[in-house]
């Protein structure tokens, strides 16, 4: 079982990475939010689907990814939650360069 959940979970990156080059340099916060919408949806659809997000994800605007993380039926609100709040996290520990 734990061989079968290793080979997913693999799989699962691979993906990620196909879609976001530099997936290895984001905060574990938005590694595990990106891990459980694959899960869900599938590397097709989100990238294919979630244009917006895809978008914000690559600009490392992890707010605007978190508005746009919402995920319909039959994914539940409070997995909804998970995600948003994992995007939100890394969001406000995200440090912005100083303004001139």
């Amino acid at each position: 079982m734990n061989a079968l959940t290793n080979k997913h979970i693999d799989s699962f990156e691979s993906e990620l990475k196909r879609i976001f080059t530099d997936f290895s340099t984001y905060p574990t916060e938005v590694k595990l939010a990106l891990f459980d919408i694959v899960f869900n949806v599938g590397m097709t659809d989100l990238n294919n689907k979630w244009p917006s997000f895809k978008t914000a994800i690559k600009a490392k605007d992890w707010a605007k990814a978190a508005k746009e993380s919402n995920r319909k039926t039959p994914v539940s609100a409070e997995r909804n939650k998970y995600v948003k709040d994992l995007l939100e996290k890394s969001a406000a520990n995200t440090t912005s360069p100083a303004k001139p």
